[in-house]
Protein backbone atom coordinates (compact mmCIF):
# COMPACT_ATOMS: atom_id res chain seq x y z
CA UNK A 1 0.00 0.00 0.00
CA UNK A 2 3.07 2.65 0.77
CA UNK A 3 4.39 1.55 -2.31
CA UNK A 4 0.83 2.32 -4.25
CA UNK A 5 1.00 5.50 -2.32
CA UNK A 6 4.17 6.63 -3.20
CA UNK A 7 3.55 5.68 -6.99
CA UNK A 8 5.95 2.76 -7.45
CA UNK A 9 5.51 -0.05 -9.59
CA UNK A 10 5.42 -3.90 -8.55
CA UNK A 11 4.43 -7.10 -9.99
CA UNK A 12 1.62 -8.15 -7.73
CA UNK A 13 2.61 -11.64 -8.40
CA UNK A 14 6.51 -11.43 -7.57
CA UNK A 15 5.39 -9.35 -4.46
CA UNK A 16 3.60 -12.27 -2.73
CA UNK A 17 6.24 -14.66 -3.35
CA UNK A 18 8.25 -12.23 -1.57
CA UNK A 19 5.24 -11.68 1.24
CA UNK A 20 5.27 -16.09 1.32
CA UNK A 21 8.87 -16.47 1.63
CA UNK A 22 9.94 -13.61 4.09
CA UNK A 23 10.06 -15.55 6.79
CA UNK A 24 10.95 -18.74 5.46
CA UNK A 25 14.56 -18.81 7.30
CA UNK A 26 12.85 -18.61 10.66
CA UNK A 27 11.88 -22.87 9.49
CA UNK A 28 13.07 -25.74 10.94
CA UNK A 29 15.35 -26.11 7.92
CA UNK A 30 17.10 -23.15 8.24
CA UNK A 31 18.01 -23.65 12.28
CA UNK A 32 21.32 -24.24 11.75
CA UNK A 33 22.16 -21.23 9.34
CA UNK A 34 24.39 -18.96 10.22
CA UNK A 35 22.59 -15.79 7.66
CA UNK A 36 19.90 -13.74 9.03
CA UNK A 37 16.87 -15.27 8.60
CA UNK A 38 15.83 -12.40 5.48
CA UNK A 39 18.59 -13.98 3.88
CA UNK A 40 17.58 -17.53 3.75
CA UNK A 41 14.16 -16.65 3.27
CA UNK A 42 15.48 -14.22 0.36
CA UNK A 43 17.34 -17.14 -1.16
CA UNK A 44 14.78 -19.88 -0.72
CA UNK A 45 12.66 -16.97 -3.00
CA UNK A 46 15.13 -16.98 -5.24
CA UNK A 47 15.03 -20.95 -5.76
CA UNK A 48 11.91 -21.32 -5.48
CA UNK A 49 11.03 -18.25 -8.44
CA UNK A 50 14.34 -20.31 -10.80
CA UNK A 51 12.39 -23.49 -10.38
CA UNK A 52 9.78 -22.53 -11.57
CA UNK A 53 11.07 -20.61 -14.49
CA UNK A 54 11.27 -16.84 -13.40
CA UNK A 55 14.17 -15.24 -15.07
CA UNK A 56 16.28 -13.47 -12.93
CA UNK A 57 15.84 -9.60 -14.51
CA UNK A 58 11.83 -10.27 -13.57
Amino acid sequence: MTGKREGLTFDPELLYVAAMFHDFGLTKGYGESHRRFEVDGANAAREFLRGHGVSESR
